[in-house]
Formats: structure tokens, C-alpha cells, sequence
């Protein structure tokens, strides 16, 4: 999923998938760059059957020759296999950086959520579901991972920084994750959206298959519209789950974009009779305030550190707190309680303050982290060079709320690409295309980073489009919605007809806050 607000010196956003195993290599002839390997999770009786393997693919496509990306993958059959359909596939994680949860160090978090996704679209339907991280992310090797970032993050939580402070220490940070990659031999410059989307490519030869379907969150859309640009007879059909277009300046409209979010979720409270007068018609007047208030003088809080359970002392300045804010409002069933968390804090109650801190900004530092490194060269090549940072710092004096937050993002971004030194994409990325495979679009109506209207450059510029705005949800609306995966079984099974014929509903029109 694309980043708008970043804890300290870090883009946070990961999901966690994991998937059983059974190996059908003998039914498939691969290609010499697939290899089948045992599953190291093991089977589970009441998940479906897996074939796990690891694909291998030249790091540099000038070079063939040279050093390989190991890119692992895991193949989830269909109950009823159809020969006439196609595999769905998930073109990476969210970010770029954000890993799907296929190695071992994701074991704690193994459940079947990955797979019932998905289930009647996959399953149920007829077609196996594939997944495999984006070059550089998770699994892969080698993975652009940046510890060094991690520890800079948690040793700033108790001092009081200024931008300067923040570009010395990211500059020191990422400088010293860029010369340790760069010490492995690994080619920095070539992990990014369009060697990702050959990767998926070589998948597709490897594998055997005549196309593919694909599934894209997030960034994981960049990817599948990447990949649809280069290899358009490749693909079969396209889910896109919250769209984060090649075209969009996704910075220059942060400021605009991440305020509305937030109005977005206070005017549900606002019309709502019980939130409204639990928690007042005054949010959007009293967040101002203590964001306001935080920058004449910050809060420090005490938490219990995640990875040793010791003490750690945080100090709340507004950046902090309304990322924390930001983080929480990707997930509706986490929107419920913002209105409450707002309204204690406001009151005084650091209760609520430590605990927003904790789960939503520490906690994303050291048990979420997106891969800084991949993320740092994905983004210096397709989005930051392209962002006119003078009109984005303008923009910022429009939105209170934004002030406070991106006005660090943005020294951050800019030092970060500096160091990492990778060439930016073509000018050509960036500009729209025609979009030649039927394309069925979600967004989510609460949605904070790939809003709704995202949306609107792949409509206009695909010759098949279908597109829904799901109410009351956030950000990935295939993982809250029952509904959504029926539809997409509608669209999969025949991508040219109208998958809303028959729609169906799983969410109240009115959202429900937590009050109590």
C-alpha cells in the first residue's frame, strides 16, 4: 500500500499472509527458473492444498548474466481445479516495501485470513491463488530491508527533534543502510516497479500459464497496471483494490487528500445521533487545538517497549501523534474508536494518548515495518523525483491538520532519496495509457490513502471498467468484505459483463462507532 504519513524515519505498512503446503510439481512442467520445494509451514487438514517455490530471475535485465533475485512463491489450488480458468495472482504487498508474509518470520501471525480472502473468487471458483513478494520485499533475496532506520526511529522517541535534526538523522540512518546493500553487491537501482512487473512476467513462463488474473492492494495496483502496460496480452483480468495510478503526484495532493480523510470520519460522527452526542459536534475544532497545543509543548508518555517489554518514554509532538491518527484510520473496525480516543485524549486522559502511541505509531516501527530499503528505491524511482515540493509545502498552509505532519515528510523523502542515489523512472511512467484489459476497481468510502477518487484515471483510460466506492470501509476493501470477493468472482468468471448484476450488501449504511 502507497505511504502518506511516516513514523519518524520509516513508511509503515505491511500484511501478514501465509499459506499450507502439498507439492503437485510432478501434474506441471516449470521452466529451468522454478524450482519446487517443500513448504516449510507445514500442512493444516482445513486449509486448501499448496505447492511452495522459488522463482529466479536476472537482478539487472541488461544482464541477464549477472547476479539473481530469489523470489519465493506459494501456490494455493482451487478445490475444483477448471482448466479453463486462470490463477489469480497478488502482485506483492502494499508500500512499495510492504511484504505478503511468507517467510518464517511472519509465523506468529499465520491464520487463514489470506486465503478466505479470496475464497470464492479462487477457490470456490475454479482458479489457484499465487503469491509472491515484490522484488527486494520479504522473501526475496537478497531483501532491502533496514534495520538501521528501525533503531534510528526508537532512539529519537524520547527527544525532541527539529526538521534539521530529522534530515541529520535520516541522512545517517539510511546512509548506513545504503553502504551495507551496497557492500553485498546488490544493484540498488534495479528494484523497482517495472523489474517487479517483469518478475510477475518470468512467473507467468515459469509456471506455464497462456495469462494471468491478477490482484493488486495499493501499491500492489502500481504493480498490476505496470505489468499491464508491458505485457497487455499477459493478462487476462484485473483487480485493482484501492488504485494508486503511475500518474498520480500522490505528495503534491497529500495535504488536500489526508485532511479530507479525516473530515470524512467526523462527519460520520457528526452524523451520527449517539457519536455525535457522546463525543460532541466540535472534533474538527478541538483536534486543531491540541494539535496547536502539542507544538508549544509536547506530551512525553511512558509505554511498555513491544520488543522488551522495558519502559520507554515517548515524547508526543504533532507529527507523532496525528500519524499515529492516520494510521489508525486504514482499518474501519479501528475508525470505530477514534471518535472516543479523540474525545478522551482531548480531556485529558493519557490513557488513550499512550495506547493510540503504542499500537499505532511505536508498534509500526518495530513489529510492522514496511522494508525501508525497497521502499526508498521503488519510490526514488517512480514518485518523489516527479513531486513539484514547493507547491506541496503550499498547499500545506490550506490544511491545519496537515502542518504538522507532511512538512516533515517531505524533508524526510527528499534526504532519503539523496542518499539512496537510484535513477528515476522514464517521464513517460508517469502519464496515463490506454489500459486494454478489463479492469474491475474497489475503493473504500473511508479509505485515508488511496481515495476514491484515484480512481478516475483508470476509469477514464480503460476500454472495460467497472467501479464500486464501498461504504463505511477503509483502506482494502477485499479484506473487510464478504460481498466484495462474490463480486469478484462475477468479474473473474466473465471480466466483459457487469459484475454488480447481482449485487449484494454486507455493510450498514450508518457506521457504527464505539461509544462505551
Amino acid at each position: 500500500m502507497p505511504i502518506k504519513t511516516i513514523p519518524f524515519l520509516l513508511v509503515l505498512f505491511s500484511s501478514g499472509f501465509i499459506l499450507s503446503g502439498c507439492d503437485r510439481s510432478h501434474e506441471v512442467n516449470y521452466s529451468d527458473n522454478v524450482s519446487i520445494n517443500d513448504c516449510w509451514f507445514g500442512e493444516r487438514d482445513d486449509w486448501p492444498l499448496a505447492v511452495c517455490g522459488v522463482l529466479s530471475v536476472p537482478e539487472n535485465y541488461d544482464s541477464p548474466q549477472g547476479r539473481e533475485v530469489k523470489l519465493p512463491f506459494i501456490i494455493f489450488e482451487a478445490n475444483k481445479p477448471d482448466d479453463k480458468t486462470f490463477p489469480l495472482v497478488v502482485a506483492g504487498g502494499g508500500g512499495p516495501g510492504g511484504a505478503l508474509g511468507l517467510t518464517e518470520d511472519f509465523k506468529d501471525s499465520f491464520d487463514d485470513s489470506i486465503w478466505l480472502t479470496w475464497y470464492t473468487s479462487t477457490f470456490d471458483g475454479g482458479r489457484d491463488l499465487i503469491l509472491m513478494d515484490n522484488r527486494g520485499v520479504g522473501s526475496s533475496e537478497p531483501r532491502l530491508n533496514c534495520p538501521e532506520t528501525a533503531d534510528a526511529d526508537m532512539a529519537s522517541l524520547d527527544k525532541l527533534h527539529s526538521v534539521e535534526d530529522i534530515v541529520k538523522l535520516t541522512r545517517e540512518s539510511y546512509g548506513a543502510c545504503h553502504k551495507r546493500l551496497l557492500e553485498q553487491g546488490i544493484d540498488l537501482s534495479q528494484y523497482h516497479v517495472t523489474n517487479a512487473a517483469k518478475d510477475l512476467e518470468q512467473l507467468r513462463k515459469g509456471l506455464g500459464y497462456a495469462q494471468l488474473n491478477l490482484y493488486g492492494i495499493s501499491y500492489g495496483t502500481r504493480v498490476s497496471l505496470e505489468y499491464e502496460r508491458l505485457y497487455p496480452d499477459s493478462v487476462r483480468a484485473m483487480i485493482l483494490d484501492g488504485v494508486y495510478p503511475q500518474s498520480v503526484r500522490s505528495y503534491e495532493d497529500d495535504p488536500r487528500q489526508d485532511a479530507e480523510a479525516m473530515m470524512r470520519v467526523i462527519k460520520k460522527c457528526q452524523d451520527n445521533a449517539d457519536c455525535s452526542v457522546q463525543f460532541g459536534f466540535n472534533l474538527e475544532q478541538r483536534l486543531k487545538d491540541f494539535l496547536q497545543q502539542l507544538d508549544a509543548k509536547p506530551v512525553t508518555v511512558r509505554l511498555t517497549s513491544p520488543v522488551d517489554y522495558s519502559p520507554i518514554d515517548v515524547v508526543v509532538t504533532p507529527d507523532i501523534f496525528f500519524s499515529s491518527v492516520f494510521s489508525m484510520m486504514y482499518d474501519e473496525y479501528v475508525i470505530a474508536f477514534l471518535p472516543k480516543y479523540l474525545y478522551s485524549t482531548f480531556r485529558g486522559n493519557t490513557d488513550y494518548l499512550s495506547e493510540m502511541i503504542r499500537d499505532y505509531y511505536v508498534n509500526d516501527i518495530v513489529i510492522n515495518p514496511m522494508d525501508a530499503g525497497a521502499y526508498a528505491s521503488y519510490s526514488c524511482f517512480d514518485e518523489i523525483p516527479f513531486t513539484d515540493f514547493d507547491f506541496a509545502k503550499n498547499e500545506l498552509k490550506k490544511y491545519p491538520f496537515q502542518h504538522y505532519t507532511n512538512e516533515y515528510v517531505f524533508e524526510i523523502i527528499k534526504t532519503m532519496c539523496d542518499v539512496w542515489g537510484v535513477p528515476e523512472a522514464d517521464g513517460e511512467f508517469k502519464m496515463p495509457y490506454e489500459i486494454k484489459t478489463p479492469v474491475l476497481v474497489y475503493s473504500g468510502e473511508l479509505d485515508p490513502v488511496t481515495p476514491a477518487e484515484l480512481a478516475r484515471v483508470v476509469l477514464d483510460n480503460a476500454s472495460v471498467s467497472w467501479h464500486k466506492v464501498w461504504p463505511n470501509i477503509g483502506h482494502g476493501v477485499m479484506y473487510s468484505s464478504n460481498c466484495a470477493d462474490l463480486t469478484a468472482q462475477a468479474f473473474l468468471d466473465n471480466p466483459e459483463s457487469d459484475p454488480f448484476v447481482y449485487e449484494c450488501s454486507d455493510k450498514k449504511p450508518e457506521f457504527d462507532f464505539v461509544l462505551r
